[in-house]
């Protein structure tokens, strides 16, 4: 069996860094705890262009390092695979293929 894990917001704590993008890129101050749609543009209120630039901006690479892990993501993963459950398959495109 294959599973993956997904970078945002599994591994990482992608929304909480974009609301950090967007207040430094557009003034726009929106606490992560009042983030209510999986769409970002809706929840920080930007128009088409905000919100290209947002995305260019948070997928960067040196900003997808930045971001900060999920509490316990890699430890658990970690644990798994030291168990002998997991093993990983491959990476593509912040996706972490690991195989059951």
């Amino acid at each position: 069996m294959n599973i993956y894990v997904d970078y945002d917001d599994c591994l990482c704590e992608t929304a909480r860094a974009f609301t950090v993008i967007a207040e430094r890129l557009f003034g726009k101050t929106v606490p992560y705890e009042t983030v209510r749609f999986f769409n970002l543009q809706d929840s920080f209120e930007l128009t088409d262009e905000e919100y290209e630039l947002l995305m260019l901006e948070g997928h960067r690479p040196e900003v997808l390092l930045s971001y900060e892990e999920t509490p316990g993501a890699s430890r658990v993963l970690n644990e798994w695979i030291d168990l002998g459950q997991l093993h990983v398959t491959e990476c593509v495109n912040n996706i972490l293929f690991v195989k059951r």
